[in-house]
């Protein structure tokens, strides 16, 4: 880690400060309502983000969160603000119920990799400073596990099976991402 914190900052050093910044940025969209992340932009044409994105909520008595960790290297190809991207990361599902009469808990957890293709703009990237962005990712998780934890039912009950079986279906179901406004600073 302490080597690559060394290669970025001299990399920053020898590269023309117009061809190169680092910076944050905060996003919105669905279903990831909080976006959040670091980007370093190496040239006209290379970005490489990593973020946050999260969602979660209560709806009666359920809990639900969902989060995703991601890395991604974005491609400007005509050298503006036009991309097109793949990254990797990882994501959690946590659903937990309690029956309001009994106070019984259930959960299920839902942990996966994956795999995204991007497809966005970063308007104002290439002067530094402030700029603003939207952005399309398809996420394909794969290698899924699924926890299910649930008060008085053991593995052999309808609805502890029903809990792992929709974990499983998550952990393998393609989704669409549209982060619909993301602003960023470069430095």
């Amino acid at each position: 880690m302490k080597n690559l914190i060394l290669l970025v900052f001299g990399l920053l050093i020898f590269i023309p400060k117009s061809h190169a910044g680092i910076g944050p940025h905060i996003g919105f969209g669905a279903p990831y309502i909080t976006q959040f992340g670091l980007d370093f932009t190496l040239g006209d044409n290379i970005t490489l983000s990593g973020g946050r994105n999260s969602i979660g909520g209560s709806i009666d008595n359920v809990d639900i969160s969902l989060a995703m960790t991601e890395v991604s290297l974005k491609w400007h190809p005509f050298s503006g603000s036009f991309f097109i991207g793949g990254g990797v990361g990882s994501q959690t599902l946590s659903v937990e119920a309690e029956e309001e009469l009994t106070g019984a808990t259930a959960s299920v957890d839902v942990d996966s990799t994956v795999t995204l293709a991007k497809l966005g703009w970063m308007w104002g990237k290439a002067d530094g400073g402030l700029w603003f962005g939207i952005d399309f990712t398809y996420v394909i998780p794969s290698g899924g596990s699924v926890k299910v934890k649930a008060d008085g039912l053991t593995a052999a009950d309808e609805e502890f099976q029903d809990a792992q079986e929709a974990g499983e279906v998550f952990a393998e179901t393609s989704y669409l991402n549209i982060t619909l406004a993301r602003l960023g600073y470069l430095f």
